[in-house]
């Protein structure tokens, strides 16, 4: 069965996000004959356990588009690399990062939601990953911005 058919999406749809998927890094294309076969890159070990949240039932489609989307403003990820080196004060919190209290709020409230950060009493700290998924995000936030950018 072709992917459009299992994804319930047309085939122009589905030929586009795999044509973005591999330019990002994440799928091999292999064409034979009129078919195009498509593989995980296994070198990205990120989209190996999206796949398994996904097939094990932890996580619906929704539910990784909810997650992957926690860490995609550059906010968010100084906010999460911020709040790696312990619970802060709201005000200082922004001080460090640069950002106004008003976007602050908006993007605390986001990851609050995504189950990412706790803001109780003026105190934001980053809470412990529930799945491999959100560590990994995590990670890779810490490991694409360094403390001179915070």
């Amino acid at each position: 069965m072709g992917i459009a058919a299992e994804t319930g999406v047309s085939e122009d749809v589905s030929s586009k996000n795999l044509q973005f998927l591999e330019l990002g890094g994440f799928l091999k294309q292999k064409r034979e004959g009129k078919y195009l076969f498509c593989s995980l890159n296994r070198s990205d070990g990120f989209l190996q356990i999206v796949m398994d949240e996904l097939h094990d039932g932890n996580l619906d489609v929704e539910g990784i588009m909810h997650m992957l989307t926690a860490l995609t403003h550059e906010r968010r990820i100084l906010i999460v690399v911020a709040l790696a080196n312990g619970q802060q004060e709201f005000d200082l919190l922004c001080r460090q990062t640069g950002i106004s209290r008003l976007a602050m709020e908006r993007q605390i409230d986001k990851l609050v939601r995504r189950s990412f950060v706790s803001s109780l009493g003026g105190q934001c700290r980053l809470l412990k990953p529930e799945n491999r998924m959100a560590a990994n995000l995590i990670r890779l936030a810490l490991a694409s911005v360094t403390l001179a950018q915070v």
